[in-house]
């Protein structure tokens, strides 16, 4: 049940990610510094890992456990890395953030449950 979930909200944040990333690639000026447009692309291609990733996950392939907690330590790295950062204070901007670092704790939690062998969900 719990793989269901984080695999729908891994395919819901994968899409969000690739829209918002498609419109500001596309509202970018001609001129645009370099490092915006490594970033967007960046994004970009964590949007599509993580829609694939979910996918996988949702139809309960072993190489999706293992990329869905590698995607997750990463995310929750750039989170913290992000909220540390900008600083004490509150606005959506910050709340996305926090929000994305407890998707990723919520889907490490549930990763190493399900592979502990003496937990009574995998006998």
């Amino acid at each position: 049940m719990h793989h269901r979930v984080i695999a729908g909200i891994w395919f819901l944040f994968g899409l969000l990610g690739f829209a918002f990333t498609v419109v500001d690639l596309s509202r970018l000026p001609n001129d645009a510094p370099q490092g915006v447009i490594t970033s967007d692309l960046l994004a970009l291609s964590f949007s599509v890992l993580a829609i694939i990733t979910a996918i996988g996950v949702f139809r309960a392939r072993l190489w999706a456990r293992v990329m869905i907690t590698i995607v997750a330590v990463a995310l929750a790295i750039y989170s913290l890395a992000s909220i540390a950062m900008l600083g004490p204070g509150f606005d959506l901007f910050r709340a996305s953030y926090w929000l994305a670092l407890l998707l990723a704790a919520y889907t490490l939690i549930v990763g190493l449950v399900k592979r502990n062998p003496l937990s009574s969900n995998s006998l």
